[in-house]
């Protein structure tokens, strides 16, 4: 009976502590592909340009010094603190190539592909620390998971913490009343240079274009995406047609010049549930707002489970008290009796 109790107990206990922590922020899910992207530590990727500025540094891309952004050490790493509490999607990814409708490449046959699962979106709420580099209402990202390919990669960023010109793109969202999802859309506004968004796409077909590489996209390369997303799913297509390529790009020396043929264009989806279980937080729309955050503590559960676990521990105790102490009190007292009797009759 006594064996009965303590592992009733226990298990109680576990649940009351498993609803505590909320079922989220776990740190087993995969880091993102970073196969082209360009990061503050990487200074070896053929295109950019790492040049001191004003007592600090400064990237340019393609050796067009218009798109110089400087780095902004105060803001830097930032984002990294709220990927306990955005909210995450993982799911999968379809993208279409199409050609031009005329020209010498309008014979050229489309591409489509497809990443069944590996895909993901990230989207968190705005905070005070976040707004002192993107006015944006809300912060996205879009990837791939570590399944990637070489050959194919794309990935969206709202905003870079680790830049002076921080917003990269314009983001918009709306919520209908009483509705449990919410309506988002955005344009990639930015003429700088930064380390979020970028696209890899390579296929063999003859004379056609092979190769579709943007490492820094920017407002010319005219990017647009709107979907849906609730707290269990959400909803993406994204569209990639770039514009003429500014002066300056395309002329760098290296092994990786942006390649983007004319007239074509990239019309990517994306379809994901909920990774609240695997990491990061949860979504919630109260009164048209969006917040990202922890899932909220089951009170209710915590106080029945240390209610009943309360009542098993005095259980377990009056169990012990009546099994162990009472019996052992009892033999002291008849011993100590022996032993007087033991005395007179010396």
């Amino acid at each position: 009976m006594a064996r009965l109790l303590i592992i009733a107990f226990l298990s109680l206990w576990t649940i009351a502590c498993t609803a505590k922590k909320g079922g989220g922020g776990g740190s087993s899910s995969a880091p993102k592909c970073q196969s082209i992207s360009i990061d503050v530590h990487n200074r070896s990727m053929a295109g950019i340009s790492w040049t001191p500025f004003e007592g600090s540094e400064a990237l340019i891309i393609d050796g067009d010094d218009s798109n110089r952004n400087v780095v902004n050490e105060a803001t830097r790493g930032t984002n990294s603190k709220f990927e306990g509490t955005d909210a995450y999607y993982e799911g999968y990814m379809t993208m279409v190539l199409t050609p031009p409708t005329s020209g010498n490449q309008s014979r050229c046959k489309g591409f489509t592909y497809r990443l069944n699962d590996g895909a993901y979106l990230r989207i968190g709420s705005q905070d005070p620390k976040r707004k002192a580099y993107d006015p944006n209402p809300f912060y996205l990202e879009f990837g791939r998971t570590t399944s990637c390919a070489v050959d194919t990669d794309v990935n969206f960023e709202s905003s870079n913490d680790a830049f002076t010109n921080g917003q990269v793109w314009s983001l918009a969202y709306a919520v209908p009343a009483g509705g449990t999802e919410m309506n988002f859309s955005g344009n990639l506004t930015s003429t700088k240079a930064n380390s979020g968004n970028y696209f890899q796409f390579e296929y063999a077909y003859g004379e056609c274009p092979s190769r579709f590489f943007l490492r820094s996209m920017m407002q010319y390369n005219k990017v647009s995406l709107s979907g849906t997303a609730s707290r269990s799913v959400a909803s993406m297509k994204f569209t990639i047609a770039s514009g003429p390529v500014p002066t300056g790009s395309g002329t760098v020396s290296g092994l990786n010049p942006p390649v983007w043929p004319e007239g074509w264009v990239a019309d990517g989806t994306f379809q994901g549930s909920s990774w609240e279980k695997v990491k990061g937080g949860i979504l919630t729309l109260k009164d048209g707002t969006l917040t990202t955050g922890k899932k909220p503590v089951n009170k209710t559960v915590i106080i029945v489970a240390s209610s009943v676990g309360a009542v098993a521990l005095i259980a377990l105790s009056t169990c012990c008290w009546c099994c162990c102490v009472r019996p052992l009190r009892r033999r002291r007292r008849e011993k100590q009796k022996e032993e007087q009797v033991a005395m007179m009759s010396y």
